[in-house]
């Protein structure tokens, strides 16, 4: 898989969370990603201050 189709795949899974995020005042971005394998991305918005969010990436992403 090429690092393009890794990253359209990447972009659609956090479009399908996305509107969850967003419902509570929260959004999600994609950073980027190393070695077509290790992802980055930046929860925003609500979800930075969120006592769940490390519990959102692990469930959600």
């Amino acid at each position: 898989m090429t690092t393009e189709e890794i990253t359209m795949h990447i972009e659609r899974a956090l479009d399908e969370i996305r509107p969850f995020l967003e419902s509570d005042g929260g959004n999600i971005s994609l950073i980027g990603i190393e070695d077509d394998k290790h992802v980055k991305v930046r929860l925003e918005g609500a979800c930075v201050g969120c006592s769940v969010n490390q519990m959102t990436l692990k469930a959600g992403v």
